[in-house]
């Protein structure tokens, strides 16, 4: 009679935002408060909206990076 191989099924959890993360090739974002240089033009003049900043020189658009809580608006005004 043949031995028969045991099979182990091993679950393991999805992984994690930061693992996805550090997975992924070059990823450019603006970071708001800190120095951010255009990834096309090497610019630093930005027009930032709610969820995206775009080069005012090349018009190149990245996303905001978040940690998941919202980002503070401004008042214009001030």
């Amino acid at each position: 009679m043949r031995a028969r191989a045991k099979l182990a099924v091993v679950h393991t959890a999805p992984p994690t935002l930061a693992a996805r993360i550090a997975a992924r090739a070059y990823h450019p974002v603006y970071r708001p408060g800190e120095v951010n240089r255009c990834p096309g033009c090497g610019h630093g003049h930005w027009w930032v909206g709610r969820s995206t900043a775009e080069c005012a020189f090349c018009a190149a658009i990245v996303p905001i990076a978040s940690d998941g809580e919202p980002l503070p608006m401004q008042d214009a005004r001030a």
